[in-house]
């Protein structure tokens, strides 16, 4: 089977910046011949014609393909909205463009032809077919068409979706992307969510519909939603995933969020980072300490995002939320909230990291579900809160139903 590439390209002259016409003519031709002569089948957006969501198809093709050549002159919107799907696919890119004006720096770094300078021209397609060569050389062929176009799926893949989204966020070496955000939100203390539907199917939510569905099934209880979504800041857009990380004062975190429905969020412990006069026991500085009512809210957020979940028409199956409190090792358990009286026990965790999990439906009761869970981890500081006191907690969030 002869190795792909998919063109991200404008569609015309006028939208590549208003090139002269024959130049957009020979660049198009250029990348044609350089395809022919290394023997890559060459697919670009308008030789799709299935009916369906274009950007679905677009996205599907991009994962397929075992190469991305895009042509950024102009600077088209589409192209480079295509290349960030490509960045999140892992395709290693050759960018082709009239001028280093038309790239923007932050995709410099990728292998980059030119041809609108003085006899650029002239061996412009023996460049683009040696890019293809060298680029292939470096770039695994897609998996999916190594199963013959299809995905072979097994019982384990939301784990390795899980282990790829804490690779893709840098939680665990080997990640393809360095945000600044995610080194702080790990360094500490941190919280590690993963909640998924019990089967898996890899595109029980069409891509085109990922970030609007998110939007919908976010929890918004108290101050902070869960997961946090920044409208004004990058979206990551991956072959089957959107992901997003975000920093403002002490509340850092970072998420993934799959066709398959499956949710993988990083979460600083925002006590590690809070100033004095939001959380009082910062005046302990070389304390760590963990909030009594914040670890519950963290429970309460997962679960009723897994209940909200599992009420989407596209899942109507159980859900599974699985929380990890991560950097409890000598962490002392500390008051938060009003409703507390201060504790003058020391209660400190000798254990480094705890998960706890639920299934959960739609009809799932939240507020004991989630005390549950945060009883559980308050066993291992030694922590048995009187009856009265989760339910105090509890009535302090903004319930809607």
């Amino acid at each position: 089977m002869p190795s792909r590439a998919f063109l991200l390209t404008p569609f015309s002259y006028e939208t590549a910046g208003n090139e002269d016409p024959e130049t957009f003519r020979q660049v198009q031709q250029a990348i044609e011949s350089a395809a022919e002569v290394t023997g890559v089948e060459l697919l670009r957006a308008d030789d799709i014609f299935a009916s369906g969501v274009i950007i679905e198809q677009v996205s599907e093709h991009i994962r397929e393909a075992d190469l991305v050549i895009a042509v950024c002159t102009g600077r088209n919107a589409n192209v480079f909205f295509e290349l960030g799907i490509a960045d999140g696919a892992r395709r290693l890119p050759i960018l082709l463009a009239s001028s280093r004006d038309d790239l923007p720096f932050d995709v410099t770094h990728w292998r980059a032809q030119f041809y609108g300078g003085e006899g650029e021209m002239t061996d412009f397609a023996d460049r683009v077919a040696q890019a293809i060569t060298e680029t292939l050389a470096q770039q695994p062929r897609s998996a999916s068409r190594e199963n013959g176009g299809g995905l072979e799926l097994s019982e384990g893949d939301f784990e390795n979706q899980t282990m790829e989204a804490a690779r893709v966020l840098d939680v665990v070496p080997g990640g393809p992307w360095s945000f600044d955000a995610i080194p702080p939100v790990i360094s500490k203390g941190y919280w590690e969510t993963t909640i998924r539907p019990a089967s898996f199917d890899p595109t029980r939510i069409p891509y085109g519909n990922l970030q609007t569905v998110l939007e919908a099934l976010r929890v918004e209880l108290r101050g902070w939603d869960f997961p946090h979504i920044d409208r004004n800041a990058y979206f990551g857009w991956g072959a089957d995933s959107i992901f997003q990380t975000s920093e403002w004062d002490a509340y850092r975190e970072a998420w993934v969020f799959y066709q398959s429905g499956l949710l993988y969020q990083v979460r600083a412990m925002e006590e590690d980072w809070g100033a004095a006069d939001t959380f009082p026991y910062a005046k302990l500085p070389e304390q760590k300490v963990l909030g009594i009512a914040g670890s519950l809210y963290q429970m309460v957020d997962a679960v009723e995002f897994g209940r909200r979940l599992s009420a989407r028409e596209e899942v109507r199956e159980a859900v599974t939320v699985v929380v990890t409190a991560n950097g409890l090792a000598d962490r002392r358990l500390a008051v938060d909230s009003p409703r507390l009286l201060p504790k003058h026990d020391v209660l400190t965790a000798s254990i480094s990291e705890l998960s706890v999990s639920a299934d959960v439906r739609s009809d799932s009761d939240v507020r004991s579900v989630a005390a549950e869970l945060v009883r559980d981890l308050f066993l291992r500081f030694g922590y048995s809160p009187k009856e009265e006191t989760l339910p105090l907690l509890l009535n302090e969030l903004r319930w809607t139903e």
